[in-house]
């Protein structure tokens, strides 16, 4: 299978920095919210979580702590926990608030549909397979392993991501089928994106006491990027058949 090529984010290197009001509603409940994310690696595996960890303590060494930290809500600068870090493959669903007038069976049906749907194009012949292996106890199933190489660590205006290589090539033929039985269904994907990413950093407000965006992106520059590579290297995850996130409140 080809290797994946992605493209680059247009969104940095970035001086200013602009507030995700999402990232204050899910933490403040002040609506409720319905989303499905397709997503893939996760929950991340332990040399993942190592790596991530690491990488989120250089990440804070350029906020002032200030910025990192809130008594109440969410801080300045939310960084996202291991447990919250994946890939995305496909938003099938867009985030948004719920519409209380369409009650609890739409939202309901709507997610069996999109299940229903991954299901279908996993049946696809390009979709990854699971792999048999043969151990102490006998032959068990093993889930592809995507490869995982980091190509560029990037702060940007609205978002920290991570843009990955997928050596294996994985997640383009997952969004490839998924893309081709969404066509022969007529139903709607609401975004795939063009990069392969893991966003580990996003602004609920504006950060006012690490300096000012040139400063902040000077340091990032300086202190996370030159180690960003050794701390990932080639790292293999589970694509896992696969992670539906729903955004509920």
């Amino acid at each position: 299978m080809a290797e994946t090529n992605p493209n680059r984010p247009s969104d940095g290197p970035a001086t200013k920095f602009i507030a995700d009001h999402l990232v204050t509603s899910l933490f403040t409940r002040e609506a409720d919210y319905f989303g499905l994310v397709l997503v893939a690696g996760w929950p991340p595996n332990q040399m993942m979580d190592q790596a991530y960890q690491q990488f989120l303590d250089e990440v804070r060494s350029c906020f002032h702590k200030s910025d990192l930290e809130s008594a109440v809500g969410p801080p300045n600068v939310y960084l996202y926990p291991t447990q919250c870090l994946h890939v995305t493959i496909a938003t099938l669903h867009h985030v948004h608030k719920k519409r209380p007038d369409l009650g609890k069976d739409y939202y309901y049906e709507l997610t069996e549909k999109y299940v229903d749907f991954v299901k279908a194009a996993s049946q696809c012949d390009a979709w990854p397979k699971c792999t048999n292996q043969v151990d102490g106890d006998g032959s068990v199933q093993s889930p592809p392993q995507m490869k995982l190489q980091l190509e560029l660590v990037q702060l940007g205006q609205k978002a920290g991501i991570l843009l990955w290589n997928d050596k294996s090539g994985y997640i383009n033929a997952v969004r490839d089928c998924l893309q081709k039985e969404a066509t022969q269904r007529g139903i709607q994907i609401d975004s795939i994106p063009n990069i392969i990413h893991s966003t580990f950093l996003r602004f609920a407000h504006e950060p006012i006491h690490s300096g000012s965006g040139e400063e902040i992106q000077q340091k990032f520059q300086s202190i996370v990027i030159p180690k960003a590579n050794a701390m990932f290297s080639v790292t293999s995850q589970p694509i896992v058949m696969f992670g539906m996130i729903h955004y509920v409140n």
